[in-house]
């Protein structure tokens, strides 16, 4: 018999490296969620060379679902980790910010008080200022007031009904300069011949004495 017409047998079929790691990559970007970045973006790169290389010789090469497959999950991964970073990167914003105002910002000395023991009651005196500004905030809040007026007795009680009902009591010897708070304006307050100056917050401006 004459088998000189009869066609040679199709080569052997290879799976091409590149689609199975293409896949093996994919799958472990879906375990990894949203936290990787390196396996998601090979897994592309290896599915559309591997891919590639399945159309561009399907004789010699299989394996162009494994490729499809990495590369579906690979992009899905790799969508996940940009909006996953990314909402990391927006909500590290206002704390960098802050982080950079207050490095800007400069280092204010303890405050000099005319007479020395009463550097031990600074931490309190600075509570009862915040004290007194957050309740003069409810107060406007509440009344619509622009400012809310402000009597303390020798002995540290606070007049008043509408103040006194946040507030009761504070430092004896602390007074408000002006005698009213303007919420949401710096506070001047004197204790013992010391005049102190802070924020709306209730942070530590500058001292004088």
């Amino acid at each position: 018999m004459d088998n000189t017409n009869v066609a040679p047998p199709p080569p052997n079929q290879t799976t091409n490296g590149l689609t199975t790691a293409s896949l093996a990559l994919g799958v472990a970007s879906m375990l990894g969620g949203a936290m990787l970045i390196i396996p998601p973006i090979l897994a592309v790169i290896f599915g559309h060379v591997g891919l590639g290389a399945c159309r561009k010789n399907p004789a010699r090469f299989k394996g162009a679902g494994q490729a499809i497959a990495g590369l579906a999950m690979g992009y899905v991964s790799l969508m996940l980790a940009i909006v996953f970073y990314s909402c990391i990167v927006y909500m590290s914003v206002p704390m960098l910010r802050h982080v950079y105002v207050r490095s800007q910002s400069p280092v204010l000395q303890p405050p000099q008080f005319a007479h020395d023991e009463d550097m031990v009651r600074f931490p309190v005196i600075q509570k009862d200022v915040r004290q007194l500004l957050e309740a003069a905030q409810q107060i406007a809040m509440e009344t619509g007031l622009e400012q809310v007026t402000v009597k303390i007795a020798p002995d540290g009680r606070v007049l008043g009904e509408s103040l006194s009902q946040y507030v009761a009591r504070v430092q004896p010897g602390m007074q408000i300069v002006g005698g009213k708070i303007m919420p949401g304006k710096p506070l001047a307050v004197t204790f013992n011949g010391t005049t102190l100056h802070f924020d709306e917050n209730g942070g530590l401006l500058n001292r004088a004495r």
